[in-house]
Parts: structure tokens; sequence; C-alpha cells
């Protein structure tokens, strides 16, 4: 009987959320004029509970003042930088995990729980890097 150690695997630390922590100095807008983040104060949240303030740009704003009206939504996209997914890797290193957990790691000697684990294992693979990827796009 195999027993897996999962405490002893490193725990990848993602983006779970931003949020705006401190309102802009300007909350009053004409028709057509530039949204202005300054003053505003947005911080990330990361998977491990730590957090780091976030500079806005002009390419992670996206608003509409072109009529009148009141209560207009000003969205703010925040993507972390450094991973990427291409299709090839989205296809081949799901595979590679299973092939990894079940044969190298020796999964198969726990019969069906073994391939439970290696399939799980491989799940996971892809659905992050399908997330990565969706929000590469």
């Amino acid at each position: 009987m195999a027993v897996c150690a999962f405490a002893a695997c490193k725990k990848e630390i993602i983006l779970e959320s931003i949020a705006v922590t401190t309102q802009p100095n300007k909350k009053e807008y004409f028709v057509n004029e530039a949204f202005d983040p300054a003053g505003m104060v947005v911080t990330a949240t990361y998977s491990d509970k730590s957090t780091k303030p976030v500079t806005v740009t002009e390419n992670m704003l996206e608003y509409d003042f072109s009529a009148v009206g009141t209560n207009k939504t000003v969205t703010i996209t925040f993507v972390e930088k450094g991973k990427k997914a291409s299709l090839p890797k989205l296809i081949f290193k799901p595979q590679y995990k299973f092939f990894h957990v079940y044969f190298i790691k020796l999964g198969f000697l726990d019969g069906w729980n073994g391939f439970l684990i290696s399939c799980l294992s491989a799940l996971d693979v892809f659905l992050r890097l399908c997330k990565i990827r969706m929000y590469q796009k």
C-alpha cells in the first residue's frame, strides 16, 4: 500500500481577486471625458492570502462615457504576467502529467486509486492551462 503525501507538494501561488481599496479622486465626468484613475488604489489578493498593490494603466480600463447617465461602470482587468499556455502545451502537458504520476511515481501500484489520482492530476493541469489561455486572449 502506497501513501501519497500531499503536504510535501509545493503549492502554486495564484491570483484570486482584485479590489478597489481606495476610490479615485475624480468621481464625476462629462460626456466623452476620459477616466482618470489618479488616487485609486487597487489591491491584488493571492491564494496564500498575501496582497500587493496594482498600478492601474490605461490598457487595463474599460469604460463608456459616451452617453449621459448615472452609475456608469469602469471595469479593471488585471492578469499576472509570466505564464503562457500554447496549444501544444495544452495538449501534451496533461498527458505527460498522467504518465509521470502513473508510471514514474508508481501510481499503478495503487491500482484503481493510483489511476484515479493520475487522471485527476492530468485534469488539474489541463484546467489550469485552459484558465491561463482564456486570460491570455
